[in-house]
């Protein structure tokens, strides 16, 4: 009697269990993937006691190439590709600062080549062509000459400098060394009247023709006698820049200056 009790009892309590066994949802089945092992004794074990360790080379190979590849640079020159967007251009022109062209312009205004040309066409104006005959022919008159030469080319440098800056040109002087004779002698000559834009073409320049009649056309109105007026401005202007030639050529093939 006892034992049919007990039959009982276990039947009562273990019937809900196969029917929830019975209504559970179905598992997907399992898949096994199998990673290379390999069998690395821990140090503290003296015997041949081993465990399993997964073998993750080939894992840290993948990534290693992978990372290899994302930072490799991309050749492409645009500049959506790594490369360097700001890379010069074939020609390698850098446009002058302004602090480079500031110095270009006090250079060409107290420096060498202005003192040069001041002493050349006082000495010429003073004692071969006696101009203005009113200054006379001393020492005097020379420094007069002297000082006004000075000052006509300190005046055409400035009207250089600010108008190419509005102009937004490059005023400098970049040779041809190293190309032929005629080359270099056409290219000293447009150089008279062509300066650089920012991407480097030589452009037709404003500033390089007014400029050279700037400083005449105001101390021929000034400090000369007052027989001299702006028709001598001009023609002294269209000295100047047939000089701006002949300095041209001089820089070119005497001077070392910026290569073009």
């Amino acid at each position: 009697m006892q034992r049919v009790l007990v039959c009982s009892v276990a039947l009562c309590v273990l019937s809900p269990l196969a029917t929830y066994a019975q209504d559970a949802p179905e598992t997907a089945p399992t898949v096994s993937v199998e990673v290379p092992a390999t069998t690395t004794p821990p140090a503290f074990l003296e015997g041949g006691a081993t465990f399993p360790t997964l073998n993750y080379s080939l894992l840290l190979r993948r990534d290693a190439t992978t990372a290899a590849d994302s930072t490799e640079p991309d050749p492409s020159p645009g500049p959506q590709g790594n490369g360097n967007p700001s890379a010069l251009p074939a020609t390698g022109y850098v446009f002058p600062s302004r602090s480079e062209l500031n110095r270009y312009w006090l250079r060409n205004t107290i420096g060498l080549r202005p003192l040069a040309g001041a002493t050349f066409r006082a000495t010429w104006t003073t004692w071969v062509n006696d101009t203005p005959d009113e200054w006379g022919e001393g020492a005097s008159g020379w420094f007069r000459r002297f000082g006004v030469s000075l000052l006509d080319n300190g005046i055409n440098q400035s009207a250089l400098h600010l108008i190419s800056r509005a102009t937004h040109q490059d005023p400098m002087y970049y040779s041809r060394s190293g190309d032929p004779f005629w080359t270099r002698v056409k290219h000293a000559i447009q150089m008279s009247y062509k300066s650089r834009n920012h991407q480097g073409d030589a452009v037709f320049s404003p500033a390089k023709i007014i400029s050279p009649f700037v400083g005449p056309m105001i101390t021929r109105n000034t400090i000369y006698p007052d027989r001299f007026n702006s028709g001598d401005g001009l023609s002294s202007g269209a000295t100047y820049l047939a000089g701006s030639v002949g300095w041209n050529l001089i820089r070119e093939f005497f001077f070392k200056s910026p290569h073009w």
